[in-house]
């Protein structure tokens, strides 16, 4: 999670649930996020900083965004835990927004896959890496 074009919070884990598909995790990394957005708005309120737009929360996977929205249960999702609604009623709220990003734009890539050197240069120039702060790390070993 990233302010002002800094990261603020960050986290790379396993998963406790196991999940059946690419979509199911992806859809319970999401509902991880929302907590973790709705923790940090909470500190901005408390330092007199509300935020009355929606966190915007970027997904590479289309159908977890899709999910998101999408208030009805399939054949391929209706196993999923009732606790990962939470992101639903979050979003509906206007607490945050889940949008599409393809993952050549997803820098949270970067901690979580092997990324080839173009691929991992590229991602340290989108917005939110230190590299984009203006700090001189070239003399550090």
């Amino acid at each position: 999670m990233t302010f002002c074009n800094g990261p603020v919070a960050w986290s790379s884990r396993v998963q406790k649930t196991i999940a059946l598909s690419t979509v199911e995790a992806e859809y319970m990394a999401l509902t991880e996020g929302v907590k973790e957005v709705k923790w940090i708005r909470q500190i901005l309120m408390d330092l007199g900083r509300n935020q009355v737009t929606p966190t915007p929360l970027f997904s590479d996977n289309q159908c977890a965004a899709f999910l998101t929205k999408n208030p009805q249960h399939h054949r391929r999702t209706k196993h999923i835990d009732i606790r990962y609604h939470f992101i639903r009623t979050e979003q509906e709220q206007g607490v945050v927004s889940v949008e599409y990003t393809p993952s050549d734009k997803q820098p949270a890539d970067m901690p979580t896959k092997a990324l080839s050197g173009p691929r991992h240069l590229k991602c340290r120039r989108l917005p939110g890496d230190s590299s984009s702060w203006g700090i001189d790390y070239s003399g550090l070993n």
